[in-house]
């Protein structure tokens, strides 16, 4: 990554990530507001009680035996890096009819994209002010920024996970989204003091 000065009150930080690369804001402060977007580097599923790994397909949720993973890495984040906003960005298809209340959870354990299941998924800590509205062809969007905070603080990042209950919901996963947009990314407002 790069930092370019396109003059005294816009930055642009720049990276090969294709079109969610950093962009800039006007600052209006002394500091530059730096936006990120990062795409999800691990998703998976798990559903009922098998040991079949999902790591390739869509992060349906949906009746309450499907829960999805998924994970970031913060790495890219400069050092000292102050988070103002975060947003964890999900889109899902138009392969369903209704609605279903998506719940927002933090993993508590590792877990690896190629062998998770519902077998070995680590454990969850569920939100019950974490919930959206999901409807087919939607994007949705959660506040992530405590969650940020604490894993730039030390505490070990294993990354989010969502359920529901109500119809099928599929989700586009890193490998199924059509565009790097419609992939699960985290868009980061921050500052480097």
């Amino acid at each position: 990554m790069r930092t370019i000065v396109l003059g005294a009150s816009l930055t642009l930080l720049a990276a090969a990530a294709g079109p969610l690369a950093a962009q800039a804001l006007p600052a209006a402060t002394s500091k530059p507001i730096l936006v990120t977007s990062l795409l999800a580097n691990a998703d998976s599923r798990v559903q009922g009680t098998v040991s079949t790994n999902f790591g390739d397909g869509d992060l349906i949720v949906g009746l309450p035996d499907k829960v999805v993973f998924m994970h970031f890495d913060l790495k890219s984040l400069p050092a000292g890096a102050v988070v103002r906003s975060a947003e964890l960005v999900l889109s899902y298809r138009q392969l369903s009819e209704g609605t279903n209340e998506v719940q927002l959870g933090r993993v508590g354990g590792s877990w690896r994209e190629t062998t998770v299941n519902a077998v070995n998924q680590p454990p969850v800590r569920w939100s019950s002010n974490h919930s959206r509205t999901v409807t087919p062809g939607a994007t949705i969007k959660f506040d992530v920024k405590p969650v940020l905070d604490a894993w730039l603080a030390g505490e070990p990042n294993y990354g989010f996970a969502l359920r529901g209950d109500g119809p099928l919901m599929y989700g586009y996963s890193r490998e199924t989204g059509p565009s790097e947009a419609t992939k699960p990314h985290l868009r980061i407002q921050y500052i480097v003091p």
